[in-house]
């Protein structure tokens, strides 16, 4: 029974015992990593909620919701052109008019949409110092 399951997971390969059992360790390690790396995932946007007064659950709900309008990841050309002309085409934090991008003020990755109140022109240098802060 077990060399017949060993050669439906092989794809008819043959192999010894203690290639199947390194086999089996390397995807139970890879299981584990991910696990891993899930919680500490979950700590971190605990974390990022308790700093921003921001309730966990609709964080979640947020996030998870891929049919909300405003979860796209593509920001439609008039909400950037309206960005653009309400931040007077020039960096938030700095003021600079060269290099500028459109910059989530609660990241996406965070559950932020692409609604011009969650919105904000920074130059380069400002958008990559900010990475996924508020």
């Amino acid at each position: 029974m077990i060399y017949f399951s060993l050669n439906i997971i092989l794809q008819g390969h043959r192999t010894t015992g203690i290639e199947f059992i390194a086999i089996i360790i390397a995807v139970i390690l890879v299981f584990i990593q991910a696990a891993i790396k899930g919680e500490k995932r979950v700590k971190e946007d605990k974390e990022y909620c308790r700093k921003n007064g921001i309730d966990y659950n609709e964080f979640l709900r947020i996030r998870n919701d891929k049919t909300a309008k405003n979860r796209a990841r593509r920001i439609p050309k008039s909400t950037k052109n309206f960005v653009l002309s309400r931040d007077n085409y020039t960096c938030q934090y700095c003021g600079a008019i060269n290099d500028l991008h459109i910059d989530h003020i609660y990241p996406f990755s965070r559950g932020g949409g692409n609604t011009t109140d969650n919105l904000q022109i920074l130059c380069s240098d400002c958008n990559l110092q900010k990475s996924d802060k508020i």
